[in-house]
């Protein structure tokens, strides 16, 4: 089972590499569908880079984001 079958929106059935390692505690498959464009944006920007919720209103009127 080196490949697995997922559901990606916008794609349909794709296929991905599954875990070569095979442990007790190591999940075999990737958890979930990666993110679609732009869906963590907010959360990369405040929570990782740390910006203000006035700081992203700006960089949106400005055209920057």
């Amino acid at each position: 089972e080196m490949t697995v079958e997922m559901e990606q929106p916008g794609l349909g059935r794709i296929k991905l590499m599954g875990n070569p390692i095979k442990m007790s505690e190591t999940r075999p498959y990737p958890k979930g569908p990666a993110p679609g464009l732009g869906e963590d944006n907010r959360s990369v920007l405040t929570k990782l880079l740390g910006l203000s919720e006035a700081e992203l209103e700006r960089l949106r009127r400005e055209g920057v984001i």
